[in-house]
């Protein structure tokens, strides 16, 4: 802990000046930072103008430099700050200024290759006890990857970046059914992060034969990004045995001028149509329950329960010609015609025996 006392201005042209924890550098009027790096974890006494210079907080990790004073950067000066975690001082950088502050010139950030920041993650940089004024010109080392970047969020005496992570939130994913008989199923849509830009997604249903949707598309920007938007899917009924049939809700590549989510692709939704088909032969009548020997006829109408793939042939044969016979004596259905009553005609015959009603 010692503290190097100058008189009139510090003028720093070139070179390192390193100040350690718990030291200082007391000049009696200004630190002038015209060249080289200021860095470390102690103090400087008095009111500190970066021209030309780049101010570091930390050496060989993070840490907490503190300015007694204003500190103004110009359009020549730079910031740098390392970010490793965020815990301030011990995980990432903290400049801490006593009075205003007015900013101009260039932000670096370098982000640990250790170290993802996530969603929602704060770093808080820069706080003063008086007002922040102006602005970094140029920002290096905000973007981490290609849907991940640090954006600056400010108050009147604080400057600190935000992790904003594009993603999306489609819930439920899997367990949705719909039905045969026009049942329905929903799903929600909402960003995670707030967009540079307007966001759509399309949507399209994997098999329209088993479900379709009532929405297309769904569209975000800044005013509705965290607002969920339910999506309906309504099952497809056709005639058909064929089991439960599961398809999907295709979610399309994101359409966006904001590059953080621009052809980013959202999971598709997993859904499963139940069946209401029977494979069967529905059979009405007869139209009376007698024939005679005299030729009186009676009918039986018959029709398929479901539409099959193929031709069913379906035949037709009394137990007893000698009491009645029918006609036809064989149907053939269709895929086409499946559903379509056909009628067999049940006609008495005569035996010239007296034996009764048979």
């Amino acid at each position: 802990d010692s503290t190097f006392t100058v008189t009139g201005n510090f003028i720093q042209t070139a070179g390192q000046t390193w100040v350690a924890e718990g030291g200082s550098i007391d000049p009696s009027n200004q630190f002038l930072l015209q060249g080289g790096t200021l860095e470390g974890g102690g103090i400087i006494g008095a009111d500190t103008i970066n021209s030309g210079g780049n101010v570091m907080p930390g050496f060989d990790g993070p840490g907490i430099l503190t300015i007694r004073g204003n500190y103004t950067q110009t359009a020549g000066g730079s910031l740098s700050f390392d970010v490793a975690g965020t815990e301030i001082g011990t995980q990432h950088d903290r400049f801490s200024v006593f009075n205003a502050v007015d900013l101009d010139g260039t932000l670096n950030i370098h982000v640990a290759d250790t170290f993802l920041p996530g969603r929602g993650d704060l770093f808080e940089l820069l706080a003063s006890l008086g007002n922040q004024t102006g602005d970094f010109a140029t920002f290096n080392g905000l973007v981490i990857d290609s849907n991940r970047v640090l954006v600056p969020v400010r108050t009147a005496n604080t400057y600190s970046l935000a992790s904003v992570v594009a993603g999306i939130k489609i819930e439920p994913l899997t367990g949705l059914q719909t039905s045969e008989a026009g049942g329905t199923a929903t799903f929600t849509i909402e960003l995670q992060d707030i967009p540079a830009a307007p966001v759509t997604i399309h949507l399209e249903s994997s098999d329209s034969g088993e479900g379709v949707l009532d929405l297309q598309s769904v569209s975000f920007d800044s005013s509705n990004w965290n607002v969920p938007q339910t999506v309906t899917i309504t099952g497809v009924n056709d005639f058909v045995d064929d089991g439960d049939k599961p398809y999907s809700i295709l979610t399309s590549p994101i359409i966006s001028d904001d590059p953080l989510f621009n052809g980013l692709d959202p999971s598709d939704v997993n859904v499963v149509n139940v069946d209401d088909d029977e494979v069967g032969l529905a059979v009405t009548g007869p139209t009376v329950n007698q024939t005679s020997e005299a030729g009186a006829t009676s009918e039986l109408s018959v029709v398929l329960q479901s539409q099959p793939s193929a031709d069913v042939v379906v035949s037709v044969i009394s137990s007893n010609n000698g009491e009645a016979t029918n006609s036809p004596s064989g149907i053939t259905f269709t895929p086409e015609n499946w559903n379509v009553a056909r009628t067999v005609v049940i006609t008495g015959q005569p035996d010239d025996i007296d034996d009764g009603d048979i």
